[in-house]
């Protein structure tokens, strides 16, 4: 058994990752900054990793610190910079203090300069983790789906479902590795198993990649769905991202979120599957079980 703080334990992939270390024997303590949010047999912390007055003292003993507390969505590049870099730096810090052995940060495989202030707080704070003493695990997560949110794969998939007419980001060919959270989860459950594992970083993603076209040729086929596309120009979306700033338009994009699409991305799991016995579900298999009951 260890004992393993995590953060962002209140997203639906960290909730997913709690309950199965929980299962596993582990004693799992949580930062949330969420009011309520508790899960039976963990131990919640209220706290914000930007002020960690708050939950330093709670590292001493920590067998392995589990990160996933992240700002994915901001109009504002600085909030990126001071909670994806700054305040993961911090944890960082304060893991060597206290002696913690391992750290597992839950990144993203669209990281880099290129990808907007995003890809980059979270590349800067990979950086910061590979330079310390750490025995860490880096895991690039590529699109997440079977969570309950309705925002991201979810959110393609929901719109196809219900809507008429489909709206595509530019031309639609921009890459998709969908991930199922349970195989995301159970990677994470591999870190923990092999604790020779160290200063290694893998790429998560599912077995075959999609474009944005490809997802809703493909949601449309399974469904019999007869759907019409509208390809939506970039600069068009940039200009409504840009006044969505301003005023209260109904959709919830950045110019950000383009950027990462956009940016080259790795899809080779091979590593993972070595090391974790990382085996994930190919999306469309999902799709044809259980596709008709998303969010």
């Amino acid at each position: 058994m260890m004992r393993i703080f995590m953060t962002g334990a209140s997203s639906d992939i960290g909730e997913k990752i709690v309950r199965c270390l929980l299962q596993e024997g582990h004693q799992v303590i949580c930062l949330s900054r969420q009011k309520g949010f508790a899960i039976k047999g963990a131990i919640i912390i209220r706290g914000d990793l930007q002020n960690p007055s708050k939950f330093k003292k709670d590292l001493q003993g920590i067998d392995m610190i589990i990160h996933d507390a992240a700002i994915t969505h901001s109009d504002h590049t600085c909030q990126y910079e001071k909670v994806n870099f700054e305040a993961t730096k911090t944890l960082i810090s304060l893991a060597e203090y206290y002696g913690v052995k391992r750290f597992v940060y839950l990144s993203t495989r669209a990281i880099g300069a290129g990808g907007g202030g995003y890809a980059l707080s979270k590349l800067l704070a990979e950086k910061s983790l590979r330079a310390s003493h750490l025995d860490w695990v880096i895991l690039r997560l590529a699109e997440v789906y079977g969570t309950t949110k309705d925002e991201g794969i979810n959110s393609l998939i929901n719109m196809v479902l219900r809507k008429r007419i489909v709206p595509i980001v530019g031309n639609g060919e921009y890459e998709l590795a969908p991930v199922h959270v349970d195989d995301v989860a159970e990677v994470v459950l591999g870190v923990t198993r092999h604790k020779n594992i160290g200063k290694r970083l893998y790429t998560i993603c599912g077995p075959k990649t999609y474009s944005l076209n490809e997802v809703v040729s493909l949601l449309c086929r399974l469904y019999s769905l007869d759907r019409i596309v509208v390809h939506v120009p970039l600069f068009l979306i940039r200009i409504a991202a840009y006044l969505k700033r301003f005023l209260p338009l109904p959709f919830n994009i950045t110019s950000d979120q383009i950027l990462r699409l956009q940016i080259p991305k790795s899809s080779d799991f091979s590593s993972a599957e070595e090391d974790l016995g990382f085996s994930p579900i190919r999306f469309e298999s999902w799709l044809r079980e259980k596709g008709h009951v998303i969010v």
